[in-house]
């Protein structure tokens, strides 16, 4: 093989070599519609948990916590609205444990179960709303 041969057929196979990897990778990326979607999907979520919160703390039994514990929800839209990721997913789970805790009639009457209920579920709610203000 001569010098010409080999200076020719080097730089031809390294270009084969990355055109192929890159061509791969083209196979690997996710349609734009999917990706769309994710991001509705994760916006939707979003909405969801922040909408479960504020009807949680809207509520009066929660109103009536949060005063005996001597805490004001005077701005807890800005609290909720405040709320990223994590913090946010925990506050929605919460909310949504102290909403089942509360449909079973348990809005009525106020038992010692019910207090113990709304102090575990929304107490940490809203001690997390006030921390963001």
């Amino acid at each position: 093989m001569t010098v010409r041969a080999f200076v020719f057929l080097v730089p031809c196979l390294i270009i084969l070599g990355t055109s192929r990897e890159v061509e791969a990778q083209d196979g690997h990326a996710a349609a734009q519609s999917v990706l769309d979607a994710a991001v509705a999907q994760h916006v939707d979520s979003i909405a969801s948990d922040r909408e479960a919160i504020l009807r949680v703390l809207s509520r009066s039994e929660v109103q009536a916590v949060a005063s005996r514990a001597g805490i004001s929800l005077r701005n807890h839209e800005t609290a909720v609205s405040r709320l990223q990721d994590d913090e946010l997913a925990h506050a929605a789970t919460l909310a949504r444990q102290a909403e089942e805790s509360l449909a079973g009639g348990a809005s009525t009457m106020f038992g010692a179960w019910t207090i113990y209920i709304l102090g575990l579920a929304i107490v940490p709610l809203v001690l997390l709303i006030v921390v963001l203000l």
